[in-house]
């Protein structure tokens, strides 16, 4: 029972631990899902300064056009800023994962252990001990009946 839940409580650490990981590792896909919108908003602008046909300016007027093309810009400086956002948190997610969290969890992990094998090995004495007093006991009831075996 001891060991059943502490595999129970590592396999659950360990998935923990690995979610963590996985979310640092996302970082990159959301940093190439950004430039590709950085890219678009940027043909869209370039369209949109050479009034060339857009879909979302096809009634638009030309100062309706051009305040587009503004907030446009406004979104990609601001997409431009995150690229290198994702850049610092991966850095400072890969570093707090490699310095704190693994560490910390490795402790753990230790110490969950030497718990769990401690609680067992007192199970298994507390067993060993009961075994011992059913056959002594079982054996002086033997010796009572004064029967040579």
């Amino acid at each position: 029972m001891h060991i059943n839940h502490w595999v129970k409580g590592e396999v659950w650490c360990l998935e923990a631990l690995n979610e963590a990981v996985a979310k640092k590792d996302e970082l990159d896909g959301r940093k190439r899902d950004t430039e590709k919108e950085i890219i678009s908003l940027t043909e869209s602008i370039n369209k949109l300064h050479a009034n060339k046909f857009t879909f979302g300016a096809m009634f638009k007027s030309e100062a309706g056009k051009k305040e587009d093309a503004i907030q446009k810009e406004t979104v990609r400086a601001e997409m431009q800023k995150d690229v290198l956002r994702f850049d610092e948190l991966k850095k400072y997610l890969t570093i707090y994962l490699a310095t704190v969290a693994i560490p910390a969890y490795k402790k753990q992990r230790i110490e969950s252990y030497v718990r769990a094998m401690g609680r067992m090995a007192d199970a298994e004495v507390r067993n060993s001990e009961n075994t011992y007093d059913c056959w002594n006991n079982f054996q002086k009831t033997i010796i009572s009946y004064n029967i040579k075996y």
